[in-house]
């Protein structure tokens, strides 16, 4: 059908974008080297400066770690809500969310920096202070890695099934795919809630064990969640100007990615705030302490 001169008919774009190439050699090689530099200096860093390696290690699990997940609940959120607009480039989350293995892994080897990291984990420390002596029924090692292991598998068997249905959606079109998408979005939201929060206690928060927030899962997530869009912002825009997306992602495509990046940039900023806030006018001694630490010396 022939269009207004002034408003001519362009033929849709495809529901799915095509399958992604390999890396081009040199990426893969350059890629590949960094990460050998990367684990040659954290080896060093494991005998020269142990601690500070443990630290470095726990922080770049969580960072790692967080992209995949970000990615996993932005698949989650737009099944939920029906968003259609994220079709067109809903592979690049699915990719980024396969990343969730790699994130897993280094949180694990994050785990041998437990008699570093954690103060909690010395029966010597614990004998002596009736706080952690209260809190040793779930301050344990033993049931910390068990935990760990437990949150990064259910995660991973979430993304796997999303992935393999949204496939599966490709290979045979049709409601059926959606429905199974719909229902594992649906149950992955609460199972969500709950193990992420765990998983920042006893990853994070039980640093300082001595301190406490009812608000920091929810902040921690906001934070991440962030940081997952922009990322998701960043490798959507090189793919659409590199070619795989090109045509396929339009403007309006990257307006709504940014719109959702500041509101939850806004809304990270905001609960921080909300956190100090009450902290620094109530005032109380157990709940300063994490700040007062954070905000003297180097």
């Amino acid at each position: 059908m022939a269009g207004h001169p002034l408003h001519p008919v362009v033929a849709a774009p495809p529901l799915n974008p095509p399958a992604f190439g390999p890396l081009p050699a040199r990426w893969a090689r350059g890629l590949l080297l960094a990460a050998a530099v990367g684990v040659a200096f954290t080896l060093l860093g494991w005998g020269v400066a142990h601690t500070r390696t443990a630290a470095g290690l726990l922080l770049a699990a969580n960072y790692t770690l967080g992209m995949g997940l970000a990615a996993l609940c932005f698949l989650v959120l737009v099944n939920v809500t029906g968003g259609r607009w994220a079709t067109a480039l809903r592979r690049v989350p699915e990719a980024l969310a396969g990343t969730l293995w790699l994130g897993g892994v280094l949180v694990l080897l994050s785990f041998t920096g437990i008699g570093v990291l954690y103060e909690w984990s010395h029966a010597d420390v614990v004998a002596g202070d009736p706080l952690l002596q209260a809190k040793q029924g779930w301050l344990d090692v033993g049931g910390f890695v068990f935990r760990g292991a437990v949150f990064l598998a259910v995660w991973w068997l979430f993304a796997a099934a999303l992935r393999r249905h949204s496939l599966r959606q490709d290979e045979a079109p049709g409601p059926a795919p959606s429905r199974r998408r719909l229902v594992l979005s649906a149950a992955f939201l609460p199972v969500l809630a709950v193990t992420f929060s765990l998983a920042t206690f006893d990853w994070l928060m039980s640093l300082a064990p001595h301190w406490f927030s009812t608000v920091f899962a929810l902040y921690n997530f906001a934070g991440m969640f962030t940081a997952g869009l922009g990322a998701l912002l960043v490798l959507t825009i090189v793919l659409r100007r590199l070619g795989p997306l090109a045509g396929l992602v339009r403007d309006d495509h990257l307006h709504d990615l940014g719109k959702l990046a500041f509101g939850f940039a806004t809304f990270w900023a905001y609960l921080w705030f909300c956190q100090y806030m009450l902290i620094w006018y109530s005032n109380i001694p157990e709940e300063t302490t994490w700040y007062v630490a954070r905000g003297a010396g180097a």
